[in-house]
């Protein structure tokens, strides 16, 4: 099976930059009824909203990644209730160096060796 390919995202207009000519900025956020309603037939939206638009996306993209591809990290005096929390997985720093655990609905158990985690 071929490695997965890191994404790249969309980033777009990171940057505040303003027109030399009429002194806008590249990115303008729209107003609430605009995000709203949308974009009404035959209306052509200003650059700045399609920026603000597509930036937003990549920032939501690139949360995603950095927050749902990583567990999230806990002692074991902070871990949750394992029976709220079946088949999560989290790190737990102060057990062993470190190990990634799982909830069985029961207790917490280390992902290598099966043991619980206390």
């Amino acid at each position: 099976m071929p490695e997965p390919v890191k994404p790249i995202f969309p980033r777009w207009a990171s940057l505040e930059i303003e027109n030399p000519t009429n002194h806008e900025l590249n990115v303008y956020e729209p107003s609430e009824q605009k995000k709203d309603l949308g974009w009404d037939l035959n209306e052509v939206p200003p650059r700045q909203h399609f920026n603000w638009l597509a930036r937003q996306t990549n920032q939501v993209l690139e949360y995603h990644d950095y927050h749902l591809n990583r567990p999230k990290i806990y002692t074991i005096a902070t871990l949750p209730p394992a029976v709220d929390n079946i088949a999560q997985i989290l790190f737990v720093s102060d057990s062993g160096g470190g190990i990634l655990a799982y909830s069985n609905g029961t207790v917490w158990k280390n992902i290598t060796t099966g043991n619980v985690v206390s």
